[in-house]
């Protein structure tokens, strides 16, 4: 027996209403929310089917799948779709051709309709270069969508993350890592709601191996390690492209030097920053290091640690 999977996460808008549907889930507005729903329904293995088949009307089943069809043949007989396209193409042929297999027809013109748009079901398989001789089983799946043509985007979540410990996971070893949830909390994270609604239909919970908990904990201290060691390297990294370029000019204490203002306007005072002075003239009051001065305007306000890229100064040649 053959097996093929159908991904919800190729269906258009429509065909997850239907697959929400017949299930009895109706009150599902947008894409996002009816796939995050079938996904709660596939892990929760309550994908069975509550709807009656007898209520649906045969003619605007029978043009809505022809439609669709038609759309479909278009793009696969000429050859000329992406191997993403082709995923999304299976996963909708075999919504069609179960949508067609619950329909009961009330006369022969009707049969001849449905058993004619189930053998184009099948001529479109094969031009999909899909087996479907012998029996054949379909899997609902959720796996996630491949993105062949485009990296995948960087969110703010991502780049706080990343921020944080140099990357989204975190390698222990070639064939282990761990998420960013596991780092901050020391658990995965659940972040789709739909978990605990369907979960308080359910009579009896099921938990995950405590064992194997406990045993991740243990695992912790070699994660933070890894994380220290990632944050240091990140430290480094930047430090050396910040200070890139940037000399040590060696000024004196005492030594009179210009140094750079960065001031914003404001409306309420008439105060317009393109017509004050872009510099201040000050005084170096102690050298920090060989990159950071701390300065002192010639007023006697203290100005703080200034590094030595906001710092203009005027070397005299004897």
């Amino acid at each position: 027996m053959s097996l093929i999977k159908l991904n919800f996460r190729h269906l258009l808008c429509d065909e997850l209403k239907y697959e929400l549907k017949i299930r009895g889930h109706e009150n599902v507005r947008t894409v996002a929310e009816m796939r995050s729903r079938i996904s709660t329904l596939i892990k929760t293995s309550q994908l069975k089917v509550k709807g009656d088949f007898t209520e649906l009307d045969i003619d605007y089943e029978l043009e809505t799948c022809e439609n669709k069809l038609n759309d479909i043949s278009s793009v696969v007989s000429s050859g000329e779709f992406t191997p993403s396209q082709k995923e999304r193409f299976l996963s909708r042929i075999l919504h069609i051709q179960l949508r067609l297999s619950r329909l009961t027809p009330d006369n022969e013109e009707t049969a001849e309709k449905v058993s004619l748009f189930m053998k184009e079901c099948q001529t479109l398989l094969k031009l999909l270069n899909v087996s479907t001789s012998g029996d054949v089983k379909i899997q609902y799946a959720d796996d996630q969508p491949s993105q062949t043509s485009r990296p995948p985007a960087v969110t703010t979540e991502t780049r706080d993350f990343a921020m944080n410990t140099g990357e989204l996971r975190i390698t222990l070893d070639p064939s282990r890592s761990v998420s960013k949830w596991n780092v901050r909390f020391g658990r995965e994270i659940i972040l789709d709601t739909e978990h605990y609604k369907h979960n308080a239909e359910l009579e009896e919970l099921n938990f995950t191996d405590r064992e194997d908990y406990v045993g991740s904990l243990v695992e912790l201290k070699d994660i933070f390690l890894k994380v220290k060691q990632k944050l240091n390297s990140a430290y480094e990294r930047g430090k050396k492209i910040y200070d890139r370029r940037k000399r040590d000019v060696g000024l004196k204490v005492g030594q009179v030097v210009w140094k750079k203002d960065y001031i914003l306007s404001k409306a309420s005072e008439n105060f317009a920053r393109k017509l004050a002075p872009r510099n201040i003239k000050c005084v170096v009051e102690e050298r920090v290091s060989p990159l950071v001065y701390r300065l002192r305007a010639l007023n006697g306000r203290k100005l703080g640690l200034t590094h030595i890229k906001d710092i203009i100064h005027v070397r005299i040649i004897n």
